[in-house]
């Protein structure tokens, strides 16, 4: 009966987490997008190309600070998701 519970348990973190990663995957992506119209891909020109979408685009710096949050997120839980399907044993 423990395992079974337990096993439930697991089952809805990793739907929770499976969740979340997809939404932070949808919201780095979009934020990408947004911030590609004002981002310039060169060696001299990406600074400037930050300072300006922070200081002169409005809600710059919000779309930066999503699209960062949402990448280091996705991240982080990744790896939380991995070794909880671990301990389901999902990988066997």
């Amino acid at each position: 009966m423990i395992a079974i519970k337990s096993g439930f348990r697991l089952e809805r973190l990793a739907t929770l987490l499976a969740i979340a990663i997809l939404s932070l995957g949808f919201t780095a992506a979009f934020t990408g997008i947004l911030l590609s119209f004002n981002y310039e891909p060169t060696a001299g020109g990406a600074y400037n190309s930050l300072k300006t979408i922070q200081a002169q685009i409005p809600f710059g710096w919000l779309m930066e600070r999503l699209h960062t949050v949402a990448g280091n997120g996705l991240i982080v839980l990744a790896l939380v998701q991995i070794f909880v399907l671990f301990l389901r044993n999902s990988f066997v």
